[in-house]
């Protein structure tokens, strides 16, 4: 093949992952397009409350339990105990990370309503602090000694709730300023 042919179909490639990666990012705006209401996120915070569950993933009750009926279950049992866990908190940050990322999509939309000028400064702090937290205890659940705490799961939740919070602010804040254009 020549270079030019060799050029063509590089040109061919960048331009199908171009069309691919607009045609993505459009999909994901589709779903957040419309503004909520404040009713909307009162529902999204008890949606929240199902990964205050996740203490019971901490607890050091069931190891103490395998270790008391180590003769009975046998010595595989704590190994099997810390996979399961791991798994499960996996799947639980999966989740996690799906709700924060639909919220901050949410606050970007908010942003313009927002009655606090540091909205958008909070908002790429706030990405920046929940992703480097959410690596971090990812990265803890691969290794061999699990002693992850109940804190550090609980400082992304915290991530989530104060994201909700601002988007309820910004909600009520862009509901006062329709209700006052609407008066005027």
């Amino acid at each position: 093949m020549t270079m030019t042919g060799l050029s063509l179909v590089l040109f061919a490639a960048v331009i199908a992952m171009g069309v691919c990666l607009a045609w993505w990012l459009a999909s994901r705006v589709r779903g957040t397009a419309a503004l909520p209401n404040s009713q909307t996120l009162e529902a999204e915070a008890s949606r929240l409350e199902r990964y205050r569950v996740m203490t019971r993933l901490f607890s050091q009750e069931d190891h103490d339990f395998i270790a008391a009926s180590a003769d009975v279950l046998g010595p595989i049992a704590a190994e099997r105990l810390h996979k399961a866990r791991r798994r499960i908190l996996r799947l639980y940050l999966r989740e996690l990370r799906s709700d924060f990322s639909r919220l901050w999509s949410l606050c970007r939309l908010l942003a313009p309503y927002a009655p606090d000028p540091n909205f958008g400064a909070m908002l790429v702090s706030q990405l920046f602090l929940f992703h480097s937290t959410l690596t971090l205890v990812w990265l803890r659940t691969f290794g061999v000694s699990f002693s992850l705490e109940y804190e550090q799961f609980s400082l992304l939740i915290d991530a989530v709730q104060d994201l909700r919070n601002s988007a309820q602010s910004a909600v009520e804040g862009a509901e006062r300023m329709a209700l006052d254009t609407s008066g005027a």
